[in-house]
């Protein structure tokens, strides 16, 4: 069961029972970022990572990830960013931590002027 991995759904649902038939309503979570959510839970699952170092040593995640999870992040900057509001607000710390470090692995390659263009 992937819920576990969101405090924000452990939560709700100690409050509340749902039968089958409801749903919870994610509005500000879009169908495209809630469905790689479920897939990278899915797969952590089954396959969690061990923790990345902070900070990173240097841009290859590669040696601390095995392929899937580099396969994974290989999408462009704003999807990521949306993954990580979405994350934050399921509260759901194993893929907050998977794509800031690809964020940092981008940041790092990257002078002023070129992250001010990304952000």
């Amino acid at each position: 069961n992937i819920v576990k991995y969101s405090i924000y759904l452990n939560k709700l649902l100690s409050y509340k029972e749902f039968s089958n038939e409801e749903h919870i309503d994610l509005y500000n979570i879009n169908d495209e970022v809630l469905n790689k959510i479920i897939i990278f839970l899915e797969y952590y699952d089954k396959n969690p990572y061990t923790q990345l170092p902070k900070p990173l040593p240097h841009n290859n995640l590669s040696k601390f990830l095995d392929e899937w999870y580099i396969n994974f992040l290989e999408m462009n900057f704003e999807l990521i960013i949306e993954i990580i509001n979405s994350a934050n607000f399921l509260e759901i710390d194993s893929i907050i931590q998977l794509c800031c470090a690809k964020i940092a692995t981008v940041l790092k390659e990257k002078n002023e002027d070129e992250i001010r263009n990304l952000l």
